[in-house]
């Protein structure tokens, strides 16, 4: 329908627009380092073999420190991004978010790749894996749950859930007419947000897991090999 073809475009020029900023972000952190000369001096400096190399000593009770502080960073965003999605704002913090993440991963491989050639590729992917993983599943139920909030304004106005569906109110059966059918939908939607907001938060916190005690394990191995 006419209606739900609306909608349909809609979605889809907000995910255009997410991947464009993701795709701007990426470019200009990649660029960045080169144009500032970022592969001198300080900034060399952080991001060679050496400096990675001191997590080797870093004692177990650091890790355990670091995935408190992790942990409430990452939920703190995760939910401020979450509950933005119900404001006018939520539409630019999610571009905003696509846009500095896809940045600062492109400055650190392109910095990584400046400092150490072909072998900043390895380090690179050690700071994303594995937690990087979790982290994009998490990111990903929240999409969903932004996107929710379009689904639900399809269903009300083109009918789904008022009764409506293209059919006279008094042919509806019984059992489907409107305050059946909105009722319905919501105790389904609303179960549907619960999980959907437990399983982003747990997929959040295993990764944050995964990032202070594998993650940094593996930057405290791999550098020595190399």
């Amino acid at each position: 329908s006419i209606c739900e073809g609306c909608f349909v475009e809609k979605e889809r020029r907000i995910l255009i627009s997410f991947g464009a900023a993701a795709l701007l972000g990426l470019l200009a952190g990649v660029v960045a380092p080169k144009l500032f000369r970022m592969g001198d001096g300080s900034y060399a400096g952080f991001f060679s073999l050496y400096s990675f190399g001191k997590f080797a000593q870093l004692p177990d009770s650091d890790f355990t420190q670091l995935f408190w502080y992790l942990l409430v960073k990452r939920l703190r965003l995760i939910c401020f991004l979450w509950m933005s999605s119900y404001t006018p704002f939520g539409f630019f913090a999610h571009l905003l978010l696509l846009f500095w993440i896809f940045f600062a991963g492109g400055m650190l491989l392109s910095l990584f790749l400046l400092r150490e050639g072909t072998n900043g590729i390895l380090l690179f992917l050690c700071c994303l894996l594995p937690q990087w993983i979790l982290y994009v599943l998490a990111f990903r139920g929240e999409l969903r749950l932004y996107f929710s909030k379009y689904g639900i304004e399809r269903k009300r106005d083109c009918g789904i859930i008022s009764g409506r569906e293209g059919e006279p109110r008094e042919e509806c059966p019984a059992e489907y007419d409107r305050a059946t059918r909105t009722l319905d939908f919501e105790k389904t939607y609303s179960g549907w947000m619960r999980r959907e907001f437990l399983s982003m938060l747990m997929l959040c916190a295993v990764g944050c897991g995964m990032e202070a005690f594998i993650g940094m394990r593996l930057l405290q191995v791999i550098p020595g090999l190399m």
